[in-house]
């Protein structure tokens, strides 16, 4: 009798250690599935959820009008990219004109000291002035060079190389909604760039660091004054006064920001970061800005992206892990960040999408053509990885002209019908005949 109790009580413990071990591996297993760069592991048989908590679908029971259920969340979320997209623009135009308007109070008050034509200042006013600060990176290189000054066209054209290799990946090399995501994210960055550039340089007049800088005359309206500074993102004139934080430098840094970092191949990040190196050095030659403006661009084009990055992916790997976020000030600002990337709509629908496509149910034509295009646009297609869904496409895909080939295929492959079944319809002659 005692044996058989110890016995009993032996495999008890036995049991309850095994259960616990287990209980840790599934929970050790479950906290870093979300780590993995693999692609998803499909389960045979999964719970179904709802569309906030949990990811999960049951395929077993799916027909026709669960694919059609999936079909309108994909409409709704790609209708939700563009219409965002198109705010972020709307935005950032917006941003533009408030900065314009505090380039404007900026140069004012340094055409008032400047400009030839300008009023006599009031004896209190005379206590200021706008004389060019000493930079000594500009004074070595003037030293060095003799006076002679470069033209700032040289760092235009840089920029924009850099920008037609990282817009020419983004566009042509990326499936349509991940280059719609970065798109948003490049707008709404230097939306929150331009926009605390812009009270920084109402709040304190620098001078110009080009000598002999002409701004508007102080004599002309609101509106003259107003165009000259809005002219002045063309080229076509000067704007003496934006000097804090080089908008030029914030602007490369970002776009080779969100190269570098989605991006494998190791020469074109060296060369981009190179080429973005030579513009902060053209900046400060040309003496286009000083050398503390392009250093803060530099470091608040870092400092903002990286933040915005980290809240995004905070946002994303919860998303797929099922959880949700608290309820603490920054968790609220994670989620305004990543409502306009739309990274927990796109996290479930790209889960969705992953499952249907290795589900084995029936699905007719009509509904399967649709689905290749969301499969196509959505990365599906190229085997996306789970973290590219909120970090950002990292690969190299020409599913867009897979796209736009399959568009024109489809179209001769109906022509070609078409005039098939054209020359193979009997005619029946219908011409009256005389009868003898």
């Amino acid at each position: 009798m005692s044996d058989t109790l110890e016995k009993a009580l032996e495999n008890d413990n036995m049991s309850t250690w095994k259960t616990q071990d287990e209980n840790m591996l599934s929970k050790k297993e479950s906290s870093n599935s979300w780590e993995s760069p693999g692609p998803l592991v499909i389960p045979q048989s999964v719970e179904c959820g709802s569309n906030k908590v949990d990811v999960s679908i049951c395929l077993e029971n799916a027909d026709e009008s669960y694919v059609e259920s999936v079909l309108k969340e994909c409409r709704s979320v790609t209708g939700k990219m563009v219409r965002n997209l198109c705010l972020s623009y709307v935005v950032f135009f917006v941003v533009l004109l408030i900065q314009a308007l505090c380039m404007w109070s900026s140069d004012r008050i340094y055409a008032q000291y400047t400009h030839p034509e300008a009023p006599t200042l009031q004896p209190a006013d005379k206590e200021w002035s706008m004389g060019k600060l000493y930079d000594h990176i500009q004074a070595i290189f003037h030293k060095w060079n003799g006076g002679e000054r470069i033209s700032i066209r040289y760092a235009d054209v840089t920029i924009g190389l850099i920008f037609l290799m990282v817009t020419s990946k983004c566009v042509f090399c990326s499936p349509l909604i991940p280059t719609c995501q970065m798109m948003i994210r490049y707008l709404v960055i230097m939306s929150e760039i331009y926009f605390i550039r812009g009270i920084f340089v109402l709040a304190t007049v620098v001078p110009a660091s080009m000598p002999g800088c002409r701004t508007f005359n102080p004599n002309d309206s609101f509106l003259a004054q107003y165009t000259h500074v809005l002219l002045g993102y063309f080229a076509v004139v000067d704007t003496c006064t934006d000097m804090i934080i080089s908008g030029h430098t914030a602007a490369s840094a970002s776009i080779m920001l969100m190269f570098v970092l989605h991006n494998r191949t190791w020469y074109l990040n060296t060369l981009v970061m190179i080429a973005t190196g030579v513009v902060c050095f053209l900046l400060i030659l040309t003496r286009a800005h000083y050398t503390i403006d392009v250093m803060f661009g530099l470091l608040f084009a870092v400092h903002i992206y990286s933040q915005h990055l980290r809240m995004i992916s905070r946002v994303g790997r919860s998303t797929f892990k099922g959880l949700q976020l608290g309820s603490s000030m920054f968790s609220t600002i994670c989620k305004w960040a990543s409502s306009v990337e739309l990274v927990e709509e796109r996290v479930n629908l790209f889960i969705r999408l992953q499952h249907l496509k290795e589900a084995q149910i029936n699905k007719d034509a009509a509904q399967m053509k649709k689905l290749d295009f969301y499969y196509n646009i959505y990365g599906i297609e190229d085997d996306m990885q789970p973290r590219c869904v909120y970090k950002g496409y990292d690969e190299w895909s020409f599913a867009t002209f897979r796209l736009i080939g399959r568009y024109f295929r489809e179209r001769l492959g109906s022509s070609k019908e078409q005039h098939n079944r054209n020359s193979q319809q009997v005619y029946i002659d219908d011409t009256p005949s005389t009868q003898t």
